[in-house]
This record gives C-alpha cells, sequence and structure tokens, in this order.
C-alpha cells in the first residue's frame, strides 16, 4: 500500500479485545474487574527504516 513500506510497533490486539469482552461480565458478576498489563510492543522494523550509520 505504502512506498516504502513503513516500520511499526505491533501490539497484541487479541489480548485487548479479551480483556475488554471479560471485564464487563466480571463487574457484573463480581462487582470489580482485575486489571489488565499490556504486554510490551514490538517494533516491526520495515523499509522505511535506515540501517544503522
Amino acid at each position: 500500500m505504502v512506498r516504502p513500506p513503513l516500520t511499526a510497533l505491533s501490539r497484541d490486539i487479541p489480548a485487548y479485545g479479551g480483556h475488554a469482552a471479560r471485564t464487563p461480565m466480571a463487574l457484573v458478576t463480581e462487582g470489580s474487574a482485575a486489571g489488565f498489563e499490556d504486554s510490551a510492543a514490538r517494533l516491526v522494523p520495515r523499509g522505511s527504516t535506515a540501517p544503522p550509520r
């Protein structure tokens, strides 16, 4: 789609969705919900990143 391909950060989107689905259910059934600790983002280097000098 884009030239050069852009470097990006990759996140665990399914984990966000799972947490979003569990949180309201936990609030209704237990009265509180556990916190969510985000995993570290992963750098995905692509064509927009130059090699080190």
